[in-house]
């Protein structure tokens, strides 16, 4: 989700277009960029549609059923529960880099 953000500020949106686009604040997007906040998964779906992508292109490793599965099971979590499994996520990706 980062980098998609970055990728839309490199092409001259600003965080303030795509907040009002997703219906969040800026401070938010901001606070997100610099994983100072853990999105839910309303939000990260808003964010999508601002950014004109899908909840599968946030997993452009995973095929298309994985990715819609990992969605839906991440919208039934309890928030503290998201976070473990986001950080999870992060620490496997980080292995792979």
């Amino acid at each position: 989700m980062v980098l998609a953000i970055r990728q839309e500020v490199a092409r001259g949106r600003t965080l303030k277009e795509i907040s009002q686009t997703a219906g969040l604040g800026p401070n938010f997007v901001q606070q997100l960029i610099n994983s100072d906040k853990v999105p839910s998964v309303d939000a990260l779906i808003a964010l999508c549609g601002s950014l004109k992508i899908t909840a599968a292109g946030l997993f452009p490793e995973a095929p298309e059923p994985q990715a819609t599965e990992i969605m839906d099971l991440a919208s039934k979590l309890r928030p503290e529960d998201f976070r473990v499994v986001l950080e999870l996520a992060r620490y496997l990706a980080s292995r792979n880099s």
